[in-house]
């Protein structure tokens, strides 16, 4: 039967040579050694090719294009330096140094922005000697602006580090286009929207636009640096974020004089803060889309690889499939933000005050909640830098012990299962430990901050509350590395849920403190779904594993 197929089979063209060629390289270049047809159609919708591909190269579908293919696949592995990138792979680990840095780096903007919370008693988003209507223009605008990106940010980001790291240029230049395009068609919405919404409001046009600004600011800044998270540019990052916190302090505090109106002052020294953070991201925008395939091949690719052939224009992915391929990590991405926030915005609805500088607004920015909720982030910093430092190396840790063999899952799961308990336990304990140093010392720090009783009680309930949000996030980084991400995103979307229902009953009936206990329901309510959903992972470890990487 195989020898009647293949004696069937139509002779090829030139053309149609030289197109399987092409293909068959690009294929193995992404996995050297492949089995079966199937996997060739896999790989084939992975480099974005289609039926309609196959079609105007002269096949019929892409299941013949693969069945094609598989007779060329053999010319160009090559067996001794496939298995020299294999055990690079497996061997090749971050040390723990390494690890611990990237964590402090990428917590650095978060740990930056309490740090002045704490020294000079302003608001988490640095709004401090404002009017009182700016500063809620300014917050919802950022609020708004982070809720609405940090969905692309997180699909984008996926995107780009996949292509990239497969030395499809041409395709990672393709998806940073893409994300501005995005941006913009977001930033016009925005506009669009906060128009609106502030005419149906009587919400000055001033105070309208301050929003506008901050939204756009905050989000071209997030979409901007997809490159510079995505390549792990650690020092520039850190000297970024730095710089730019010590410029806007020191127009701030120094130039009194030559700035003396204290708005101005503060818009001035947010700009100067935003171009020093631009510098950056402007830089490895410029060298991805300046730099070609061909001339980048010797400085981006291992020396280990083989040599491949790279053009600029290569077969466009489809936008819609790249986005529903990656909705659960946008879906998860946006609702965690509006978890850990949420209580927030809903103490502003809440806040008895609706005059702000004689103006009335539907909501005003809430110092007492802000106070209390925003210093108790920091049970979170300790948990998410360990995480980051236990779970970034899984997956070599696992490859060397078990050389990835499917006779060894029982080793596999034993790995899983004491690699999560550790995961949890750490982060159970550092975040237990900040928790109970902020329930502590917490009239103390709000007296520092300029809060009241009420910020107390807040921030004791939102630390406690935070210990649980630690455990979900532990949870949800094993999930992630285990391809549950549509359960994760789930749960992230229940928990949102249980915060706006149950804020809105306690804000509306008990007052804005109150907000709090809903924030402390839902973290209760995700960490225990989501406890049980790894719970059932961990019953199906090995055989989830080999299905995602082997």
């Amino acid at each position: 039967m195989l020898e009647s197929s293949f004696l069937n089979k139509k002779p090829l063209s030139r053309d149609e040579r030289i197109f399987l060629q092409k293909t068959a390289r690009s294929v193995v270049e992404i996995q050297p050694n492949i089995d079966t047809v199937a996997d060739i159609v896999v790989f084939l919708e992975v480099l974005g090719y289609t039926d309609k591909t196959a079609a105007d190269n002269g096949f019929t579908d892409l299941f013949e294009l693969s069945k094609r293919l598989y007779d060329f696949i053999d010319f160009y592995v090559d067996p001794k330096k496939s298995r020299v990138v294999s055990q690079s792979s497996i061997t090749t680990a971050p040390t723990v140094r390494r690890r611990l840095s990237e964590a402090l780096v990428m917590t650095f903007p978060w740990l930056g922005a309490l740090a002045i919370l704490y020294v000079f008693g302003v608001s988490l988003w640095l709004a401090w000697g404002l009017p009182l209507s700016i500063v809620t223009a300014l917050i919802s605008g950022v609020f708004l602006g982070i809720l609405l990106t940090e969905g692309p940010a997180n699909s984008f980001n996926r995107l780009f580090v996949f292509y990239y790291n497969q030395s499809n240029f041409s395709e990672a230049k393709r998806i940073l286009k893409r994300s501005y395009y995005t941006l913009g068609i977001m930033l016009l919405g925005i506009t669009a929207g906060l128009y609106f919404f502030g005419l149906l409001s009587n919400i000055p046009t001033q105070l309208v636009t301050f929003s506008i600004i901050a939204a756009a600011t905050i989000s071209t800044h997030r979409i901007s640096y997809i490159p510079v998270y995505g390549l792990k540019k650690l020092s520039q990052m850190f000297l970024s974020f730095a710089f730019a916190f010590a410029a806007l302090l020191a127009v701030f505090f120094l130039l009194p004089n030559l700035i003396p109106i204290t708005t101005t002052r503060y818009l001035v020294a947010l700009v100067t803060a935003t171009g020093v953070l631009s510098i950056a991201p402007i830089y490895y925008n410029y060298r991805i889309f300046s730099t070609t395939s061909h001339s980048s091949e010797k400085v981006l690719r291992s020396q280990s690889l083989n040599p491949v052939l790279m053009y600029d224009n290569t077969v466009k992915s489809r936008f819609g499939v790249q986005m529903w391929e990656t909705m659960h990590y946008y879906v998860y991405g946006t609702f965690f933000f509006a978890i850990l926030f949420g209580d927030r915005v809903l103490s502003w609805i809440f806040n008895p005050v609706h005059i702000a500088n004689g103006i009335a607004l539907p909501m005003v920015f809430n110092a007492a909640y802000h106070i209390g909720a925003d210093p108790a982030l920091l049970v979170l910093l300790p948990a998410t830098i360990i995480q980051y430092v236990i779970m970034a190396p899984i997956f070599f840790q696992l490859s060397k012990e078990t050389s990835l063999k499917v006779t060894e899952a029982s080793k596999i799961d034993d790995f899983l299962k004491q690699r999560y308990r550790l995961l949890v336990m750490l982060s159970i304990i550092a975040s237990t430990i900040v928790a109970a140093i902020l329930f502590a010392f917490a009239p103390a720090i709000v007296s520092r901050l300029g809060g009241a009783e009420i910020s107390v009680n807040i921030m004791r309930v939102a630390a406690v509350s935070n210990i649980l949000i630690s455990l979900f996030a532990a949870n949800g980084i094993f999930m992630l590395f285990m391809n549950r991400v549509k359960s994760l995103a789930i749960i992230a979307i229940a928990g949102i849920l249980i915060l706006g229902i149950g804020g809105v009953l306690l804000g509306s009936q008990y007052g804005f403190q109150n907000i709090v206990f809903a924030y402390l329901a839902t973290a209760v309510s995700i960490a225990i779904l989501s406890s049980i959903s790894v719970g059932k992972i961990l019953k199906l470890g090995s055989s989830l594993f080999f299905s995602k990487y082997v």
